[in-house]
């Protein structure tokens, strides 16, 4: 759900023709007790177009561990930027650490140039292969293999979320089986009989006898009886 709801924001911003251009768990505010998504600290912010260059004097502007390569490079950017950065924030939610780190900051772009993180699908996490599959598509090193629009991962996230809440629901309770259907009088032929009823039980059918008995048998009689 945080997932989504980051990049539900992020592409607000971008129809609204803004690049954040430093995604990071530090400027990802969970407001409330629903935990909200906020996006903060838009102060790298550029508009798509005729925006400024990000590096001045070989200083990269951003946070060298969440940011794109083409980024890092002092190259033009657009909303696959911040695409990249959700990737890494999504990998370190999943991991539980960054997909490129190093003890300094020239270690950790060397590693954003040079190293492919594992796919979380590696490791036994209960990530589903979906996300997993997705977090590989936003961590591509080239800007053309991650998805071009920011609804489309947020289409991708959504489904994942109906899928997963369709694995963890709780199983529904058996259905209690149905009362017995009462014997209204009309049915029950016994319904209206009381104490002081006389019943006359039915003559029992004859049996079948030899001829030589024939004479010998005697005729059945009806009883009566009460209940």
């Amino acid at each position: 759900r945080i997932s989504r709801e980051m990049a539900e924001g992020l592409a607000t911003a971008h129809e609204a023709g803004l690049v954040h251009r430093d995604i990071k768990p530090a400027n990802v505010w969970l407001e409330g007790d629903r935990a909200r998504v906020k996006i903060l600290d838009f102060g790298l912010a550029r508009g798509r177009e005729g925006e400024k260059e990000l590096t001045q004097s070989g200083t990269v502007m951003g946070t060298p561990a969440y940011m794109a390569p083409e980024q890092a490079n002092g190259e033009k950017v657009d909303l696959r930027a911040d695409l990249f950065s959700l990737g890494c924030v999504m990998y370190q939610m999943a991991r539980g650490q960054r997909p490129f780190d190093g003890a300094s900051a020239f270690a950790i772009l060397t590693s954003l140039a040079t190293h492919n993180p594992p796919s979380l699908s590696e490791f036994d996490l209960g990530v589903p292969v979906g996300l997993s599959r997705l977090i590989d598509r936003l961590l591509s090193k080239k800007a053309a293999d991650r998805p071009g629009n920011t609804w489309e991962v947020v289409t991708e996230l959504r489904r994942l979320e109906d899928e997963s809440a369709g694995r963890t629901a709780a199983p529904s309770a058996p259905a209690p089986a149905p009362l017995p259907t009462p014997v209204s009088a009309a049915s029950d032929p016994w319904a209206s009989i009381d104490d002081d009823t006389e019943v006359v039980a039915p003559p029992p059918k004859p049996k079948a006898v030899s001829p030589g008995a024939a004479g010998r048998e005697r005729p059945p009689r009806s009883c009566r009886c009460r209940s």
